[in-house]
């Protein structure tokens, strides 16, 4: 979210993002494990590294297991496969849209294959149209009894090149923070939020002030949220510094990436710049941590 003091205004903090090395990467099969998988009519088991993908279907000649969690879309995602055998039968990798948590499409990036090896898609190439705001991957197996696919790895990456950052927040230090009712510590993998005694939800606030504009998209990853939740907030200022309005933009947070386009919010008339205000909230034992917070914008 925020950092520095007050008036520092994002158009004069963006900077570019170029190279190979600027990508996000939002999923990564092999380091989330088995766990990251819903069972469907297929099994989704991991095994020397590895995750095997078989039909767990009596009454049908396929099944499907699918990520558990949803990711935010963008057209320039890239989703790269890497197959190490079929032992039997074939597969299928399916991507479903969503609309406001609600599918509106669906498209096979892979149909039916037996290829084995690397195969990478953009995105763009299941045909979405604009208002796809999440996206959702099956992997199917089918075409034989005990029908399964042996995945070495599966990844989802979104390229930045091409954007500008008018924040990219990697929560590692308190001092860019106000902590109006939190208890916030430090660990290596960076700064933990929780409640303080007697309290079911608190607030930290962000010490950059970013300029209001056209075309902003925030997209921020919550690493972890144990017995509890987070919110996001823009506080919208007008140009001489004044308090309009704090407006949700992001509610209710597991773990997991979320995405918003900020063009989307209901600015009141005269706001020229905002602040992230993030909450916490849920058991006594809640424990938040925040992996990335990035607000983008695609590079002129």
């Amino acid at each position: 979210m925020k950092r520095q003091f007050a008036a520092f205004i994002m158009g004069m903090a963006m900077w570019s993002v170029t190279g190979k090395a600027s990508e996000i990467e939002l999923f990564r099969a092999s380091q989330a494990g088995e766990k990251a998988w819903v069972w469907d009519t297929a099994q989704a088991k991991q095994t020397n590294g590895k995750l095997l993908v078989r039909l767990h279907n009596a009454a049908g000649d396929s099944g499907n297991a699918f990520i558990a969690d949803r990711f935010p879309y963008f057209p320039n995602e890239k989703i790269e496969v890497t197959v190490t055998e079929v032992p039997r039968g074939n597969y299928t990798l399916q991507v479903l849209g969503f609309r406001k948590d609600h599918p509106v499409a669906t498209a096979n990036l892979i149909d039916g294959s037996v290829a084995t090896g690397r195969q990478q898609f953009d995105l763009k190439a299941a045909g979405f149209g604009k208002g796809v705001d999440q996206v959702m991957f099956k992997v199917w197996v089918g075409g034989a009894k005990a029908a399964a696919v042996l995945l070495d790895d599966l990844v989802l990456t979104l390229p930045l090149d091409g954007f500008t950052a008018a924040l990219d927040e990697s929560f590692q230090d308190a001092a860019a923070w106000e902590n109006e009712s939190l208890a916030v510590s430090n660990s290596p993998a960076g700064l933990l939020f929780t409640l303080k005694p007697g309290t079911s939800y608190g607030s930290v606030r962000g010490l950059k002030r970013l300029a209001q504009q056209p075309g902003l998209t925030l997209l921020w990853n919550v690493a972890r949220a144990d017995a509890g939740d987070a919110s996001l907030q823009v506080v919208a200022f007008d140009s001489d510094g004044k308090y309009l309005t704090s407006l949700d933009v992001v509610k209710n947070a597991q773990a997991g990436w979320h995405a918003a386009a900020l063009d989307s919010l209901s600015w009141p008339a005269g706001t020229t710049s905002f602040e992230i205000k993030i909450w916490v909230g849920g058991e006594p034992s809640a424990v938040v941590r925040f992996g990335r917070l990035l607000i983008l914008r695609p590079a002129p």
